[in-house]
């Protein structure tokens, strides 16, 4: 019977409300590209967009502060709420060429001499590297910290200074401000990007499809960026 219901779903006739948490540097690069297609798909939809803090997933699912969330899924936190990896992320450096000149590849004491910025809606001044560099015995020249990703790409247009920026967001940052990327020169921490949404809307066929809209939409950018990171490497 549910399968039937799905298979009957028209996303075109739903009239409702999501409300939608997202992690700051996801809704940069996704948030165009679901506009267009909720208006291309489900013109009746309104999306309400909330801040998705990756450390209190099931809070805001459970307080109904959105039915879905798309942000880093860490292991530790065993979410209650349903859930499902996407793909597993890393960090690059991204700054402006005309503003820093690091070698190809970035070395590290080139890497811990220049001026960084840290993204951190908390207002924390350390971040997921620090225990990396902590094993090697040195530390990063953190400068500021930002909340949103938004005012990133004018201050690096402006200042020089770096920005460690997870990779997907990173390759569509640089593409549409013309910024550049460099690998860290030490190993990366590695995590999972996935979705969650309330259990309570498992069967709900709008939340199925809208959950399905966007991990399609993510793994897409996902290959997008993967492909561009292949083309920067061949030149």
């Amino acid at each position: 019977m549910a399968l039937l219901e799905e298979e009957n779903f028209d996303p075109r006739t739903v009239n409702r409300t999501m409300r939608f948490a997202i992690a700051d540097d996801l809704e940069v690069a996704l948030l165009p590209r679901l506009l267009r297609a909720l208006q291309e798909k489900a013109p009746g939809v309104r999306l309400v967009m909330r801040d998705a803090d990756y450390h209190a997933i099931d809070r805001i699912l459970q307080l109904g502060d959105a039915e879905v969330v798309l942000a880093a899924l860490m292991p530790e936190l065993q979410l209650r709420e349903p859930s499902h990896i996407l793909y597993e992320e890393s960090f690059v450096a991204l700054f402006d060429r005309k503003q820093i000149a690091p070698s190809a590849p970035m070395r590290l004491d080139e890497y811990l001499a220049t001026p960084q910025l840290l993204i951190s809606p908390r207002g924390e001044i350390t971040g997921m590297l620090e225990p990396q560099l902590q094993e090697l015995g040195r530390t990063r020249n953190v400068i500021a910290t930002l909340a949103r990703f938004s005012t990133l790409p004018l201050v690096l247009k402006e200042t020089p200074i770096l920005c460690n920026v997870p990779s997907t967001t990173a390759h569509f940052l640089a593409n549409h401000f013309d910024l550049a990327i460099s690998a860290l020169p030490f190993d990366s921490p590695r995590f999972n990007i996935g979705i969650a949404w309330q259990h309570v809307l498992n069967q709900d066929p709008f939340t199925r499809w809208f959950t399905s809209l966007v991990s399609e939409l993510m793994m897409l950018l996902r290959h997008e960026s993967q492909g561009r990171k292949a083309s920067a490497q061949a030149r």
